[in-house]
C-alpha cells in the first residue's frame, strides 16, 4: 500500500516536475480502472481484519485475466497496423540465467531490506507499519523512478505513467496475492485500514484527475509539484 502511495506521489510528482508528461493513450483509462478496481477489491477484502487464501486466489485469477486481455489486445493492434513482432535478443539459455541471477539478488536484496527496516523501527520507537509505508515503500519504488525518468527522457510518455499503474496493479493483485495464498496476512495495525489505504485510494482519484482530458491531457510541472508534497504531507503525519 505505501508503494503504491510512492508510486504516485512521489515517483510521478518528481517526474512530472522533471518533464510534463503528455496523456496521449486513451487505453490508460482501462487500465487505470483496473488499478481502482484492485485497490476497492483490497479495501473490501481487508475489512474483517484478514487477507486469506481465497482473497489471494481471486487476486491471481484477476491478474491473470489482465495480462490475457493485455496481451490479447496489444498482438491484435499490432496485426491491424501491420507491424511485426520483434525477434529476441537474447539466446534461451541466456535469458534464463539472466532471470534466475535477478531472482536470486532479489531474494537477498528483500531479505536485507526487511532486516534493516525492522532495526530501524526498533531504533526509532516506531511501528512496522509506519517504516513499511515509508522507508521499505521508497526502496521498492526506486526501479518505478528510474523507469520512468529514462522512458520520459526517450518521450516514451505511455511507459512513464503505465508504468506506475502497472506496477499499483501488481503490487495488490501479484504481491498481496501470491502472499496470501502462501500464508493468510492478518492486519494488525487499524491505521492500514483507517489511513493508508485510504491514502492509496485518493492518489489513485488525483491521479485521474490530472490525467484529464484522457485523449489530450498533461500532468503538468504544477500537477507535479502537488502530487510531491502532498506525499511529503502524507510522511510527515506519519511520523508526527
Amino acid at each position: 500500500v505505501g508503494s503504491n502511495i510512492a508510486n504516485i506521489g512521489l515517483i510521478l510528482g518528481i517526474v512530472a516536475m522533471m518533464m510534463p508528461i503528455p496523456i496521449r493513450n486513451r487505453n490508460i483509462r482501462f487500465d487505470w480502472g483496473i488499478m481502482m478496481l484492485s485497490t476497492i477489491l483490497l479495501i473490501l477484502f481487508i475489512q474483517n481484519g484478514d487477507l486469506g487464501l481465497w482473497e489471494g486466489l481471486i487476486f491471481l485469477v484477476a491478474l491473470g485475466l489482465y495480462l490475457f486481455w493485455s496481451l490479447y489486445q496489444s498482438r491484435r493492434k499490432h496485426g491491424q497496423a501491420g507491424e511485426t513482432i520483434l525477434k529476441p535478443s537474447y539466446p534461451l539459455y541466456l535469458a534464463i540465467l539472466v532471470v534466475v541471477g535477478s531472482v536470486v539478488g532479489l531474494y537477498y536484496g528483500a531479505e536485507w531490506l526487511v532486516k534493516g527496516a525492522v532495526e530501524l523501527a526498533e531504533r526509532w520507537g516506531v511501528s512496522d507499519r509506519i517504516i513499511g509505508v515509508s522507508i521499505v515503500a521508497f526502496g521498492t519504488s526506486i526501479p518505478e523512478l528510474a523507469t520512468s525518468v529514462i522512458a520520459i527522457f526517450r518521450k516514451e510518455n505511455d511507459i512513464s505513467v503505465g508504468n506506475i499503474v502497472g506496477s499499483n496493479i501488481f503490487n495488490i493483485w501479484a504481491v498481496l496475492g501470491a502472499t496470501a495464498v502462501i500464508r493468510p496476512l492478518p492486519i494488525t495495525d487499524i491505521g492500514v485500514l483507517t489511513a493508508d489505504i485510504l491514502w492509496s485510494a485518493a492518489f489513485a482519484i488525483l491521479l485521474l484527475l490530472f490525467m484529464l482530458p484522457l485523449s489530450n491531457g498533461k500532468i503538468t510541472r504544477t500537477k507535479g509539484a502537488f502530487m510531491f508534497f502532498l506525499y511529503i504531507a502524507y510522511i510527515y503525519l506519519l511520523f508526527r
